[in-house]
């Protein structure tokens, strides 16, 4: 089984969350392709549409999708509606969830929510159990 890791990586915040998510996929022996290590852009050696091809590729060939959408990255998202439009299952990751503030109605509607990396567990260990996030609070919370 392998998990596509759809995430920004600029800041060190970022950068932290992002290993420790690829940490939780991976302590349950879920393969992970994670672009910021297996598909960067170098100048004078890949191109911008390689980058995406290579994005897109590995996407298809992935089991499932998870998206860290804490700062709500443009190219994330990107990735995030593209595995949509593929069929292909998706949990979103959102730990820096102010009180109050609402989960997007597209994204929700679209995968399950893991505010937490417990919740993030849990749903993979659902998803490998059952083929299934078993998530009876897919749009849990206030939608936006």
């Amino acid at each position: 089984m392998r998990a596509y890791i759809a995430a920004p990586w600029f800041t060190p915040e970022q950068m932290n969350l992002l290993e420790l998510v690829k940490d939780t996929v991976v302590q349950l022996d879920i393969d992970i392709f994670s672009p910021k290590d297996e598909n960067m852009y170098t100048p004078g050696e890949t191109s911008a549409i390689d980058v995406l091809l290579g994005n897109c590729n590995a996407i298809e060939s992935s089991d499932l999708i998870v998206v860290i959408t804490n700062g709500k990255d443009v190219g994330t998202m990107w990735e995030a509606g593209y595995a949509f439009a593929v069929d292909k299952p998706i949990i979103y990751v959102w730990v820096d969830r102010l009180p109050g503030q609402k989960f997007n109605l597209m994204l929700a509607a679209s995968g399950a929510v893991a505010y937490s990396m417990i919740e993030l567990d849990e749903l993979l260990k659902n998803f490998i159990e059952y083929g299934d996030f078993l998530d009876d609070g897919l749009n849990r919370g206030e939608i936006e």
